[in-house]
């Protein structure tokens, strides 16, 4: 059979990959302890929040917290140390239950995230790229002689946008005419964007084979954009060429591994299994169900060096996944990629084993990391919050304490008519305050659908409509109110039906948000408590100078003086 392209080898290996460590660190921020905290550790835990620091005030502000953050959890540690949890029995199983997935973690920092290296000539390269944004359709199939076909038919002069919506299996492109919209270098995987920058305006490409299957692309224009100076982009744009040389070498890393396996494909098999799904996909619209005979689920679809695949185990594969998640099989190269999808974790696993992974710094790197990040957390809820309890006694007592922020908002109940046009309103309101049933008007007229099965019935409050509240806060039953204009800018008229004053909720209502809140404040306290206590066990130095060294001034805003007058 011929050699199809590999599946989507770097999704589904990143998908059993934790996010990487960085590079080893050159200065520290804080000791704790026996404990260094790195600049590198404070960066990572801070780039969440990052955005948000609109001045370098704010910004230094913004990272000593979360260095005191990281001090703290240092500091539990120190704790949880002390008391022997490294050697805990339990927490050591359950770090080890582990072992498989971060095998496969540190397979990926030592094989592909290490072995990857971006220089500056390639980032300056990739931002000269990006002046110019290209406007390209496509047509995504799984078949290399319909993606010939399909090329032919366009460079004929058959409508591509037509024969995109007949045939792409792209789910989000495929209904618009194959039409991609305008991008730049790096947006796309990079057989695809090679190809598109290969081609002319208006120029039809050869089939490309990506993870996804065969593209034919049409480019449908290029223009110039503008973009900001290099040294603001460099990082984004040395993360963009990572991600692709990562996603590149994990490519070929998995499809080596595989071919080292000796992995094939019995042709025969296959194409009875690609010929059952066709079949049964031309019979129905919904997803295809293929059964197969006793002497088919027999027959060996796959093999490779140690172990083999029937037909059985593929069924059975299908059938695991959830009905919704069941992709049809409907050429050679789905067969692959699933079959592979499903065998990868363990090849990969078994890779990592025969490159003695488990004996690298990462993996025991990530070993470490994984059980210090358990013993925090057991000996925060054992130790620090584990004789933490609120009874109903003190629930009770808060509730009686603190009735005025638990009560319920008094409520005007309405018969709401909701129109487009104030001249419409007007003559609504004059016919109902003339004796005419507001219901009426209700079921012809109002636009506000979902309490017309309730006859038009509304509760305002002032939190929930506050426009409307302002209107009907003091009418009293009976009451015609309006025309009065909404959020929305329809015009509504109401006749008050009831008006409920204030009043206790009741307490079996508030009481499980109650005992949550005093738990909340409880454990803040055993925190701050444990926190001051451990400061003066365990020595803390912390390094302010390393923190504002490491954040450039000229990347914020400058907090504006307050004007003075003379």
């Amino acid at each position: 059979m011929k050699k199809t392209f590999l599946f989507v080898a770097m999704a589904l290996f990143m998908a059993l990959v934790i996010a990487g460590c960085g590079s080893p660190p050159e200065n520290t921020v804080a000791k704790v302890g026996k404990f260094n905290i790195t600049l590198d550790e404070l960066d990572e835990a801070a780039a969440p929040m990052m955005p948000r620091w609109q001045t370098y005030e704010d910004a230094v502000e913004g990272k000593m917290g979360v260095l005191e953050n990281l001090v703290q959890q240092k500091l539990i540690l120190m704790a949880a140390y002390r008391e022997g949890m490294d050697k805990d029995s339990l927490l050591v199983e359950r770090v080890t239950a582990n072992d498989e997935r971060r095998l496969i973690t540190a397979l990926w920092e030592v094989e592909i995230a290490a072995k990857v290296e971006v220089s500056d000539q390639m980032i300056e390269d990739l931002y000269e790229k990006r002046r110019t944004e290209f406007h390209a359709a496509h047509i995504l199939v799984s078949d290399e002689a319909l993606a010939n076909e399909l090329a032919s038919k366009a460079r004929a002069g058959e409508d591509f946008a037509q024969l995109a919506q007949e045939h792409s299996l792209d789910p989000g492109s495929g209904a618009q005419g194959g039409d991609l919209g305008w991008f730049t270098a790096g947006r796309m995987v990079k057989p695809f964007e090679d190809a598109v920058f290969e081609l002319a305006d208006g120029q039809i490409s050869d089939p490309v084979q990506t993870q996804y299957g065969f593209h034919v692309i049409k480019r449908l224009g290029t223009r110039s954009r503008s973009q900001e100076p290099l040294e603001n982009m460099r990082e984004n744009l040395r993360s963009t060429l990572e991600r692709e040389l990562q996603g590149t070498k994990a490519l070929e890393f998995v499809e080596n591994m595989f071919d080292q396996r000796g992995f094939k494909l019995d042709e025969k098999a296959v194409e009875l299994v690609v010929e059952k799904f066709q079949t049964a996909a031309a019979n129905t619209d919904a997803p295809p169900e293929v059964v197969f005979t006793v002497e088919e689920i027999g027959m060996t679809i796959s093999q490779w060096d140690d172990g083999a695949w029937t037909i059985a185990e593929l069924d059975s594969a299908i059938k695991m996944r959830p009905a919704y998640q069941r992709q049809p099989l409907m050429s050679a190269m789905d067969v692959e990629n699933f079959i592979k999808g499903n065998l990868q974790g363990d090849f990969l696993v078994k890779e990592a084993e025969r490159l003695n992974i488990t004996k690298s710094d990462k993996f025991k790197e990530l070993y470490d990391k994984e059980l210090e990040e358990l013993m925090v957390s057991t000996y925060q809820n054992q130790h620090i919050y584990g004789n933490i309890e609120v009874g109903e006694e003190q629930i009770r007592q808060y509730y009686e304490a603190n009735l005025d922020s638990f009560m319920e908002p008094k409520t005007v109940v309405v018969v709401e008519v909701q129109v487009d046009g104030e001249a419409e309103a007007n003559d609504i309101a004059a016919k109902v305050r003339a004796g005419e049933n507001i219901a009426n008007f209700v079921e012809q007229k109002s636009l506000r659908t979902y309490t017309k099965a309730a006859g038009g019935q509304l509760e305002i409050t002032e939190r929930r409509f506050p426009n409307l509240w302002t209107a009907v806060s003091n009418a009293g039953v009976g009451d015609i109110v309006g025309p009065t204009q909404d959020r929305t800018n329809r015009w509504s008229v109401m006749k008050v039906t009831e008006v409920r004053q204030p009043k206790a909720m009741p307490f079996e209502s508030v009481s499980g948000r109650i005992q949550s809140m005093l738990r909340r404040d409880l454990r803040e306290t055993a925190l701050e408590d444990f926190i001051a206590n451990a400061r003066k066990e365990f020595s803390v130095k912390i390094y302010e100078s390393v923190v504002k060294s490491s954040i450039d001034p000229a990347a914020y805003q400058q907090e504006q003086p307050i004007a003075s007058t003379q």
